[in-house]
């Protein structure tokens, strides 16, 4: 083997192999599964497509220097780094949102790079993703210690050049055809492995077959594998609508699509229990935290350090639905959760979010409903309006007035956190200030969206903010969840005193807000937790019912959705509505509104007293029987059940249900939503 040979190709080639082995280990690492326990999810297979994909830069490199005698280092350089850093990506990724990246993810929001950058510092601090960084720069290293040397056109050299690609090439498409689908199916040969898993798959072999089988098969067998009645049905099931109930059904080419017979007479009694006027306008305010999760409310140590204020007006001032769920937990998370609670619809569960990728999609929602009742309609958010599309979808869905980070420059706000916008402090002043403002005279009611940034992650330490001596002890080995309780409770504070001076101001009279988290986040905690518990804290939020002059707070201890917040409002408000697609049963309906969500095969929900979450590398959910009044994320002596294989069929179907009328855009026509102008 020459000197040559040695340095410039194999040990760059063995380096990088080496450090796409750490972020595997980085993976399990995540997971809390040791490396023996890891293979009954065949991640032998991991470590494989590993050293297989390590054979893309050989192919480029050989093919690119025979045909245009590019130096074999640059090509190497390019293309080992994007192999190398699609690797890394896909662990960040993992890290926060507990499953791999899709492709979709990766063209949807590759411009959200430079804004994650401070999340990205924190989630790539860890020994084995330095060590992954150390030896890809030895990869490199060693990689321009080769010098080649500069010739004209050889025979032999591109023969020499042509063969390696061509073996670099029968070896990696050996790696891909391996346990390729395709092989599995039409020829039948293959080991029998389990259920592909972040741990078993390689994240490029993953986009590999995203790229050339999702058209044949996720695309179109997906949501052809059941008829369109299968998918209404299972549709109208969700909502709580009876399959042969014809009288509510409106038009069956849109069988969410229903009228509600909502006027002030049948509001007066949720009026008069929430403290409200019982004629007239009623403001509302959708009171979004950033990544707030229940969990954290629910400890009473963390209640009275972390949330005192909130815990206040909470016990004092609320409707407290404690065991509320989200199902916006991939990227573009928050504009998921304010989707599903303005429009009140699933948030295209495992697809791009749909003010990203549907902005123009026909759906009546909150702001349109109070807009064509003479409504102001506003958003408040101290980042930019235009990120994640949320200026084109809101301004398409009823909202006339925007005030973001340019507003708040102009108000005076200095304290930035990284790029996400301004820190709660500048923006819950600045937006009470905006809404006095907005609202002045009193002579025209108003809508708003509230949304905050200073709880984003990552979570840092907030000057002036520091926990006490035993929280700061508790969590000397996690920086990150250390900062995000920082973070709360600044967060309390500002919101604090946005809600003392709301009030104490005329406006608190006839205004609800309604207090919620856009969606919940993944912290590992200090608190003793089971699997369920863990499982829980990812998709429990907050939400509550607030005024000034709430005769009966209380808590809720029901299952309750964020779709069901928008329909609730609009009960409040008594405002007829035509014509509607509206998901959710509602905040008080006697049903529950059922909870879902899938990450590619994993699937997890609840409905009544059956909760199920599935593990990785598991084709059937673990499920557990709630007895009445305990909570999954509260109690522990909670009996595991056998999963009801009828509702493991129907969430199926109900996540490709979605798709289906999503895709075609069939919740609503535009007609229909422009009937509800002339209502009044």
């Amino acid at each position: 083997m020459s000197r040559s040979f040695f340095f410039g190709k194999f040990i760059p080639f063995v380096f990088l192999v080496i450090s796409l082995f750490f972020l595997r280990f980085e993976l399990l690492e995540i997971s809390e599964i040791q490396l023996k326990e890891s293979f009954k999810f065949d991640t032998e297979f991991g470590f494989l497509y590993d050293f297989g994909v390590c054979f893309i830069p050989l192919i480029f490199t050989s093919f690119i220097f025979a045909f245009l005698r590019v130096p074999k280092k640059f090509t190497w350089l390019v293309v080992s780094f994007c192999v190398w850093a699609s690797t890394f990506v896909n662990v960040i990724y993992f890290k926060f949102f507990g499953g791999p990246i899709s492709l979709w993810v990766l063209k949807m929001h590759f411009q959200d790079i430079l804004l994650v950058k401070g999340n990205v510092n924190f989630l790539a601090s860890s020994p084995y993703m330095f060590l992954s960084v150390v030896c890809y720069l030895f990869c490199l290293f060693f990689t321009f210690r080769f010098r080649e040397v500069k010739s004209s056109f050889n025979f032999l050299l591109v023969s020499k050049s042509l063969f390696v690609s061509f073996l670099s090439f029968l070896a990696l498409m050996t790696f891909l055809m391996h346990r390729s689908p395709v092989v599995r199916s039409t020829m039948g040969v293959g080991p029998k492995i389990s259920e592909k898993n972040a741990f078993n798959q390689q994240v490029i072999v993953s986009w590999y077959e995203e790229m050339f089988l999702s058209k044949a098969e996720a695309g179109a067998h997906s949501y052809l594998s059941f008829s369109e009645a299968r998918a209404r049905d299972v549709l109208l099931e969700y909502q709580g609508v009876k399959k042969n109930d014809t009288k509510t059904i409106y038009n069956k080419d849109y069988p969410l699509v229903r009228s509600l017979d909502l006027n002030l007479s049948k509001a007066k009694k949720l009026r008069s229990e929430l403290g409200l006027p019982l004629s007239g306008p009623v403001n509302v305010i959708y009171f979004f935290v950033e990544s707030l999760r229940m969990f954290e409310l629910l400890q009473p140590e963390l209640q009275k350090e972390i949330f005192p204020n909130i815990t206040k007006v909470l016990d004092e001032k609320s409707i407290f639905f404690t065991q509320a769920y989200t199902s916006s937990v991939v990227a573009g998370q928050t504009v998921r959760g304010m989707f599903s609670t303005n429009c009140s619809l699933l948030p295209n569960i495992n697809q791009v979010a749909t003010y990203i990728g549907k902005p123009s999609l026909n759906a009546f929602c909150m702001a349109e409903h109070l807009k064509n009742n003479d409504y102001k309609t506003m958003w408040i958010n101290p980042h930019h309006k235009e990120f994640h599309n949320k200026y084109i979808f809101e301004s398409f869905h009823g909202v006339d007035h925007f005030y973001d980070m340019r507003h708040f420059k102009k108000m005076g706000a200095k304290k930035l956190k990284f790029d996400y916008g301004y820190e709660d402090e500048d923006f819950y002043r600045i937006a009470f200030k905006t809404l006095l403002k907005e609202s002045k005279g009193g002579s025209q009611p108003f809508f708003t969206t509230l949304l905050n940034t200073g709880t984003h992650s990552p979570g840092i330490m907030v000057p002036g903010f520091d926990l006490s001596e035993s929280l700061m002890n508790k969590t000397v080995e996690d920086p990150n969840y250390r900062g995000y309780l920082s973070q709360l409770k600044a967060f309390d504070i500002s919101a604090g005193k946005f809600f003392n001076d709301l009030f104490k101001s005329k406006l608190a009279d006839n205004t609800i807000v309604v207090f919620m988290s856009d969606h919940s986040i993944r912290y590992s905690s200090f608190y003793d937790t089971n699997e369920l518990q863990k499982n829980e804290s990812v998709f429990r939020i907050p939400i509550a019912l607030i005024t000034k002059n709430m005769k009966n707070p209380r808590k809720v201890n029901k299952q309750v959705h964020q779709v069901d917040v928008t329909p609730t409002v609009a009960k409040v408000l008594g405002y007829p509505v035509k014509a509607t697609q509206w998901m959710g049963r509602g905040l008080f309906a006697k049903e529950s509104t059922p909870f879902v969500y899938s990450q590619g095969s994993r699937l997890h929900f609840r409905k009544g007293n059956e909760v199920c979450y599935t593990k990785i590398g598991d084709k059937v959910p673990s499920c557990w029987s709630l007895s009445d009044g305990q909570d999954p994320l509260v109690d522990k002596d909670i009996s595991k059940v056998r999963p009801n294989i009828k509702n493991i069929d129907f969430f199926r179907d109900l996540i490709d249900s979605q798709h289906y009328y999503m895709n075609l855009n069939r919740f609503i026509s535009n007609e229909m939503v422009q009937s509800n102008k002339v209502i009044n």
